[in-house]
């Protein structure tokens, strides 16, 4: 690049809330750019750290802009078309795997240990109670496609594209096994919900364990919060203390590539929506 100065439009906060590294301090310009504030008329850059998306921000890329990179995974809440003018696109996939698959596998087993009926706070009748618990050995976690072929356990952790929104719907739940355990870790629109219910009602489904819901959050009364059968988190399976130092990694990691003239990692195709 040259000697000239990167700057960086950031919706993620300045250089220390980016953990831009000291050596990447020197060679670029972090602009924060509020959510609430307007944003200047003369304000320009080369790079736009995203977090969300509105007229505003869309317009701002249109200054300059060669580099989009989104802090998250998933670009669906995002108006890619309006952005894919001869930019390049990048996000931070990966940088939650570790905390999203402990996450699953916690309610997998938290499914099969019975763990909201096991703990015990009075003295029981008998010891060792004999509750009939379940187990993870021999079961199976299917792709969709084997999913008619008898899955135990259904985690979705697709992106949310054209072809993928309701990938589970009422002809899918048709067709599975009796007793599945669904777990949805990715966006709320990959599940007709209301297949699902339908689904839970009828004994196909025996629990969903669902971190992500359409819409967020849901709304006060949402049939959601008090049926028994769903196990309902706030989008919080991608919480661990190293979050922000490996989103900062990843951005940093891509930033000396692109200062450098590298191809860049974490690439996104806008067409495919991933």
């Amino acid at each position: 690049m040259g000697n000239k100065r990167v700057r960086i439009l950031s919706q993620a906060g300045d250089a220390d809330a980016i953990r831009l590294p000291a050596d990447l301090r020197e060679q670029v310009e972090v602009v924060f750019v509020p959510p609430s504030d307007p944003i200047p008329r003369d304000l320009s850059g080369d790079v736009l750290l995203m977090t969300f998306g509105n007229d505003a921000l869309y317009e701002l890329a249109e200054r300059g802009v060669k580099w989009v990179h989104f802090i998250g995974t998933g670009i669906n809440a995002f108006d890619v078309d309006r952005l894919a003018r001869g930019r390049v696109f990048t996000n931070s996939r990966g940088a939650v795997a570790v905390p999203i698959s402990e996450w699953v596998l916690a309610v997998l087993l938290h499914h099969e240990k019975r763990l909201a009926d096991v703990f015990i706070h009075t003295p029981p009748a008998r010891w060792p109670v004999r509750t009939p618990l379940g187990t993870l050995h021999g079961r199976q976690i299917a792709t969709f496609e084997a999913l008619i072929h008898g899955a135990d356990h259904l985690v979705i952790a697709a992106p949310l594209t054209a072809s993928t929104r309701h990938i589970l719907d009422a002809r899918a739940f048709e067709r599975v096994k009796p007793g599945l355990h669904v777990v949805n870790i990715a966006r709320g629109e990959l599940i007709d919900q209301d297949a699902l219910r339908d689904a839970l009602d009828r004994e196909l489904v025996s629990a969903a364990s669902l971190d992500a819901v359409t819409p967020e959050p849901l709304p006060a009364g949402h049939w959601m919060y008090d049926h028994a059968k769903i196990r309902l988190s706030p989008h919080i399976s991608w919480s661990w203390p190293s979050a922000q130092d490996t989103i900062g990694r990843i951005f940093s990691d891509n930033l000396r590539r692109y200062l450098n003239g590298e191809p860049l990692d974490n690439l996104i195709d806008p067409s495919l929506g991933y």
